[in-house]
């Protein structure tokens, strides 16, 4: 990884940009903006790249702007994944399971919107069988405004029973107000990727410009904290 740089030419005129939208964001609602660096990251990056990390909990997503291993703590907070089709919500997902279940910690669930395999209520049912369970939800699009949203509401609002991972279209999620995505949206936790305009809307914060649109290359939030990322993609260590 190659350090820090000073940047000149149009990537100057990208940050100064971002400058901008973050400091007229800190005059509308009195939070800072995040704090702006522009680093290059690879365009992949392997599992095998992401050394191990000493904080508990943490679970290595990818690879962060300064160098560093991005991680997520699921420690009963909500997590939201949001950016268009073929952003890498799936890839991300799909880290996080395999980091689960390497790890040996809390029982990991993986579940499609699309094809949820399991009804309102035996989800219901695992979810307060199995406490501590990381719920990993993936097309949350398609579960939205019926009995899954209020089963997944249900155990969002109860950080004992466990944490909770979304990922769904940044427009559906950017619009939705009530239900599991409501909760999870007023934690300000989540990862944003190939964002666009709408980015900064989930949670109301200002991002930097500048970082290409490619598959799994976004933004980890954390409250006020932004980070540029690569996730890392499972299947690039897998044996062809």
């Amino acid at each position: 990884m190659s350090p820090s740089t000073r940047v000149t030419g149009c990537a100057c005129s990208a940050s100064a940009r971002a400058a901008r939208a973050a400091s007229s964001l800190a005059r509308h609602t009195g939070c800072p903006g995040p704090r702006l660096r522009v680093r290059s990251l690879p365009g992949r990056v392997g599992p095998e790249e992401l050394r191990a990390d000493g904080e508990p909990g943490a679970l290595a997503l990818g690879l962060a702007g300064d160098g560093s291993v991005a991680t997520v703590v699921l420690d009963g907070r909500g997590l939201i994944v949001a950016g268009p089709r073929g952003s890498g919500r799936s890839t991300a997902l799909r880290r996080l399971f395999a980091v689960l279940q390497d790890a040996g910690g809390p029982p990991a669930l993986s579940l499609s919107g699309r094809d949820p395999q399991l009804s309102p209520a035996e989800l219901g049912a695992q979810l307060r069988d199995q406490q501590g369970t990381v719920c990993l939800v993936d097309d949350v699009d398609a579960l939205l405004g019926g009995p899954y949203d209020d089963v997944l509401a249900e155990f969002a609002t109860n950080p004992r029973a466990g944490s909770l991972v979304l990922a769904g279209t940044l427009g559906t999620l950017v619009s939705a107000y009530r239900g599991v995505v409501g909760v999870l949206r007023r934690s300000t936790y989540g990862l944003l990727l190939c964002p666009g305009p709408r980015g900064a809307e989930l949670f109301g914060i200002a991002l930097p410009d500048g970082e290409p649109p490619l598959p799994g290359r976004g933004f980890l939030v954390e409250e006020h904290r932004v980070r540029a990322v690569q996730v890392a993609d499972q299947r690039a260590g897998e044996p062809s």
